[in-house]
């Protein structure tokens, strides 16, 4: 949480420098002082123009805010259109561009400064783009792409200074390059049908094989895909949460260990500076011998925690172990007593003790701290656990047990937002395709109404938003999906399942790039995902021009659903 006088939210923002500053200065700085001086000026009134605000101007920067990418790209449009008018009137050595840099990114605004990994990549995207020009960051490109009459050159993802993950940067075209791809596009408009054609033909089989499961997490085949994950980065840390062993000796306590995991688990997601293998994942060595350095290299971690817990009564014994990955030595081990009302300042402090040792590196909201939940009832925490581990038996089949456990958190803490989101997905599964037939009217506006009641109560979290993205795509409605999972994805950058949807929405579109990139990294985050996704992977590689990789991707994919269905 943000401390007093400070706030967090999701903006739009605008980085520009001048191209050539200190050779115009080295030339004649009365001069250049006067232009930049006129330029600013310039800036100003179309940043004001379009609602948004100019931050800081820092000697030839320009930093700005804006509550809308549509409304940043429409001002930095104008701006660059302006500037152009006026440099024609100067000497070519006098020219003064701008480079311009736009991305959606959460920041932390405080003093009216904003700070954070949002405005470092807005910066980073500055700096790829041409004199006069303007480039956007994928997440931007996701709010943009169909709302303006502009036209977009993908530049790849770019690995840009102190940002751990390559960023998707967009160009911008002026418009005599975009009327030009738009001339060429009128000349493929048969290729165009085609590509639809297989857009539908691949989303017709996607639904019939599909018709059992959407994300069942079992054991892949033997050969490795593009993108796997084989060893651990070096670039920043990551860690595998292992089952912990129930000590209890009460099997009806599993959820409960269960439980205790998977929230440090969440906790750790939340952050930008460690890679963190997911749930679905790990859990598979679930009550299996387990051999430290195999799961390490199994899931490309640096980095292994294992432990147990034994709950007795009203008190609780936990103990852990993080190891590395590399050599399967133990870097520090505790052991913890602590009543069970004490269950969420534990998870807290064992989530901080992880960052401490393994030096994650936090940005400035994320240091505020790490989110324990959103309930004080350990009654209503015990409900939604035993809610979610009854979800994973089969989340694509309509289950009443899960959405009475939900209601049961709910009647104990009306605001414990996991458990709102929780009680959505069980209408968000009764609206799948195959679901319509429910009893229960139009159970997607339910699932919607109770992911804006999530929202509302609190922003921070990435469930109500993930939640709604779903809800859009199955609705066929996919950039209203793209902006939740975007946004989603912007305060939980670990969350496998947002990647593996937004990919899923993304390969739908046709956006191919796009598609991979992030179902790629879905899967090094979740190695054991489902035939689905091997199918969706399949639908991006086609769309990104890789055939082969296609191929191989869609064949695996009936590979492995031949085998769970059929056992072959």
């Amino acid at each position: 949480m943000a401390s007093s006088g400070s706030e967090r939210r999701l903006s739009a923002i605008l980085s520009a420098d001048v191209q050539g500053y200190s050779r115009l200065m080295g030339v004649d700085e009365e001069a250049t002082v006067e232009t930049l001086t006129a330029y600013r000026k310039v800036f100003s009134d179309q940043i004001s123009r379009y609602g948004g605000s100019l931050v800081n101007a820092p000697g030839d920067s320009i930093l700005a805010e804006f509550p809308s990418v549509v409304e940043a790209v429409r001002s930095a449009m104008e701006i660059q259109r302006e500037l152009a008018r006026r440099n024609a009137e100067l000497p070519d050595d006098r020219r003064m561009d701008f480079r311009i840099g736009i991305n959606l990114g959460d920041v932390l605004a405080q003093d009216g400064a904003i700070y954070g990994d949002g405005v470092n990549i807005a910066a980073r995207v500055e700096s790829l783009a041409e004199a006069g020009g303007l480039c956007i960051s994928g997440s931007a490109f996701a709010q943009v792409r169909n709302k303006l009459d502009l036209e977009y050159e993908f530049l790849g993802k770019k690995q840009v200074k102190n940002i751990a993950e390559p960023v998707p940067v967009y160009r911008v075209l002026p418009a005599p390059e975009a009327s030009a791809r738009k001339t060429a596009g009128t000349a493929g408009r048969g290729q165009g049908k085609w590509r639809m054609a297989a857009l539908g033909i691949t989303a017709l089989l996607v639904v019939l094989v599909g018709v059992f499961a959407a994300w069942r997490f079992v054991d892949w085949g033997d050969a490795p895909l593009p993108g796997d994950a084989g060893t651990a980065t070096k670039e920043i840390p990551s860690i595998a949460v292992l089952p912990f062993d129930n000590l209890s000796g009460d099997p009806e306590q599993e959820f409960f260990v269960d439980g205790f995991v998977e929230d440090i688990i969440t906790n750790l997601s939340q952050l930008s500076g460690l890679r963190v293998i997911a749930r679905n994942s790990t859990f598979t060595y679930k009550n299996q011998p387990v051999k430290v350095r195999e799961v390490a290299r199994e899931f490309g971690v640096s980095h292994v925690l294992e432990g147990s817990v034994r709950k007795a009564g009203n008190q609780m014994r936990v103990t852990v172990q993080l190891i590395d990955g590399a050599n399967g030595h133990h870097l520090w081990s505790k052991r913890y007593d602590r009543q069970v009302r004490d269950i969420f300042a534990l998870q807290d402090e064992l989530s901080r003790k992880i960052i401490s040792v393994l030096k994650v590196h936090l940005t400035l909201g994320e240091s505020e701290g790490i989110q324990r939940g959103s309930t004080e009832s350990v009654a209503a925490w015990e409900y939604y656990r035993k809610g979610i581990e009854s979800y994973y038996k089969n989340i694509n089949i309509p289950n009443p047990e899960v959405r009475e456990l939900m209601e049961k958190a709910l009647e104990i803490d009306p605001k414990f937002t996991a458990a709102i989101v929780g009680l959505g997905r069980t209408y968000l599964t009764e609206g799948y395709p195959r679901n319509q037939s429910s009893r229960f009217g139009d159970p997607l506006s339910v699932a919607e109404d109770l992911a804006v009641r999530a929202r509302e109560l609190d922003e921070t979290m990435a469930g109500p938003l993930a939640l709604l993205g779903n809800i859009y795509f199955f609705r066929g409605q996919h950039d209203q999906a793209i902006e939740y999972f975007t946004q989603a994805l912007v305060l939980e950058p670990n969350n496998w399942s947002a990647q593996a949807e937004l990919g899923t929405v993304y390969s739908f579109a046709g956006m191919g790039e796009e598609a991979v990139a992030l179902l790629e990294s879905a899967r090094r985050l979740n190695p054991r995902l489902s035939p689905e996704y091997l199918l969706h992977l399949g639908r991006g590689y086609y769309f990104a021009g890789r055939y082969d990789d296609a191929i191989d991707s869609i064949r695996r994919g009936f590979a492995l659903r031949k085998r769970i269905f059929i056992g072959n």
